[in-house]
C-alpha cells in the first residue's frame, strides 16, 4: 500500500471521526466507507461525570493524583469515586 493511499485513508477516517464521534467515543472503520461503527467507551452517566469533573483543566499535580482512578478498568468504582470528587 502506498504512502499516498495510506494518507488518504487516514484523512477520510479523521473526517468521519470529526463528523460522527463525540467526546469519549471511538470510530471503527473496517474499509473505507464500509462498516462504519461508533462505539461509546463509557456509559452516558460516566461521560457526564467526566465532563463535569473537567479533569483536563486541572493542575498537573491534581491530574497525577487522578491517574490511578482514571486508568482503572473497574468502571463502577471509577464512577462512584468521581461522583464523590465532583460533589
Amino acid at each position: 500500500m502506498s504512502n499516498i493511499f495510506r494518507r488518504r485513508i487516514y484523512d477520510e477516517q479523521r473526517k468521519l471521526s470529526e463528523k460522527y464521534c463525540h467526546d469519549f467515543s471511538v470510530l471503527h472503520v473496517r474499509r473505507l466507507g464500509v462498516n462504519l461503527t461508533i462505539v461509546k467507551r463509557f456509559s452516558d452517566e460516566l461521560i457526564e461525570i467526566l465532563e463535569e469533573l473537567k479533569w483536563w483543566d486541572k493542575s498537573v499535580e491534581e491530574i497525577n493524583d487522578l491517574i490511578p482512578l482514571l486508568t482503572s478498568s473497574n468502571l463502577k468504582y471509577v464512577k462512584e469515586e468521581l461522583k464523590k470528587i465532583s460533589q
